[in-house]
């Protein structure tokens, strides 16, 4: 009969070992509900004050065209005001009382852009 052979148990590896420090899933399990909720309120306050902002921000420019376009009024009876607000964002406001005045305004970008390209 053959005699049994001896096991011999190896160590985990080092890069095996469980580490000591804890996973993100562990600190998550030690927050409690309450701190979740709280923190969840939080968050959606933030969002609700930053939607806020962004609303406040866009009427302020819009109300700033407008005096805009009232000074430009104040000279020009139509005129079309093409460019960039300071922070990048497209800005153009065509200002025209009678159809005639439009047809005007068209003619003359038309008559710009064609010959910007070279057609006269």
């Amino acid at each position: 009969m053959p005699t049994p052979k001896k096991q011999i148990k190896k160590e985990p590896s080092p890069s095996k070992k469980r580490s000591s420090k804890k996973s993100s899933l562990d600190t998550e399990a030690d927050i409690s509900s309450a701190e979740q909720l709280t923190v969840h309120q939080l968050i959606a306050q933030t969002l609700l004050r930053y939607k806020h902002e962004q609303l406040q921000d866009k009427k302020h420019k819009f109300r700033e065209i407008g005096h805009l376009v009232g000074m430009c009024e104040e000279y020009l009876s139509s005129f079309a005001l093409i460019g960039y607000s300071l922070e990048g964002e497209k800005v153009v406001v065509f200002n025209h009382s009678t159809s005639k005045d439009e047809a005007a305004i068209t003619d003359l970008f038309r008559s710009t852009f064609i010959g910007l390209m070279g057609g006269n």
